[in-house]
């Protein structure tokens, strides 16, 4: 009778002994698992690197304070304080919103939207480059203006677009000046990775000017586009402007060769025989 009680002990402390060291097994299991969501690094250059993206920092902001971090392995988020607020920039190989505060999204300035958390406390600029997603919000407490939130949103999306572009590209980003003509001028921007958008101007007069506005794909030493604006701006003696726009659906191309730009898939006889030459605008200015 002893002799089984005893087997009977040995086998209940055998499986009290079995269930505990399970339980801690699986305790260290689940705190392998337990990855920590946010990762600090010491540079701008680390966290795209990791996630492949291209945050960039204001040129315009008063910076005072900068951090990075990686969230969940696969966003890069670069925090500074600027103009005495809280900006929180991230970037992201994904088409989910990642704000974290996005509620209402609405077109705002170019490609971006402008959406606004739920009790009015954050506000965010959104765009993407292809397959990279990019949100600049900033905390509202009252002391930023939109305006101010729009100078610095357009600053960083600039330096993403030209971080973003291929170099050929982004090598025709700058000022021109028209040979032919004389008057028309044309800036070029970084519009995407092979994207560059190019706005003509031309003035009639000192009372009227027209402008040409595209979105052209760089390939070889082309830039072709699908559609353009055309827009006429007519000024009155107190200075008040009016605008009439025309969208016209019929594409085109430049050619870039040697420093300059020439408009010959245009199908305005005036317009295909421009000449545009590069120029450094601070020597213009």
């Amino acid at each position: 009778m002893k002799s089984i009680f005893k087997v009977l002990l040995i086998v209940m402390m055998s499986l009290c002994l079995f269930a505990c060291s399970n339980t801690t097994e699986q305790e260290e299991e689940a705190k392998a698992d337990m990855i920590n969501p946010m990762v600090v690094y010491d540079s701008l250059d680390e966290i795209n690197k990791k996630v492949g993206v291209k945050l960039v920092a204001s040129r315009v902001a008063n910076l005072e304070s900068e951090s990075y971090q990686i969230i969940n392995d696969e966003i890069a988020e670069y925090d500074f304080t600027a103009n005495d607020c809280r900006f929180i920039f991230r970037g992201a190989k994904k088409k989910e919103d990642i704000s974290g505060i996005y509620i209402d999204a609405k077109p705002a300035y170019g490609n971006a939207e402008l959406g606004l958390a739920e009790d009015d406390s954050f506000k965010a600029y959104r765009f993407f480059v292809e397959e990279n997603q990019y949100v600049l919000s900033v905390k509202d407490d009252g002391t930023l203006s939109d305006d101010e939130f729009k100078a610095i949103y357009q600053d960083i999306e600039k330096g993403v677009m030209e971080a973003e572009s291929c170099p050929e590209a982004n090598a025709l980003v700058g000022f021109y000046q028209d040979s032919y003509s004389q008057r028309a001028t044309a800036e070029v921007e970084p519009s995407g990775r092979d994207m560059l958008s190019i706005t003509i101007t031309w003035p009639n007069s000192a009372e009227e000017c027209e402008e040409w506005i595209v979105v052209a794909k760089y390939s070889g030493n082309k830039l072709r586009y699908d559609s353009l604006a055309h827009k006429r701006i007519v000024t009155d003696a107190e200075g008040n402007s009016s605008v009439s726009t025309n969208i016209i659906e019929e594409g085109g191309f430049f050619v870039a060769k040697d420093g300059c730009m020439y408009w010959t898939g245009s199908n305005d006889e005036v317009t295909s025989k421009c000449v545009f030459e590069k120029i450094d605008i601070e020597v213009q200015q």
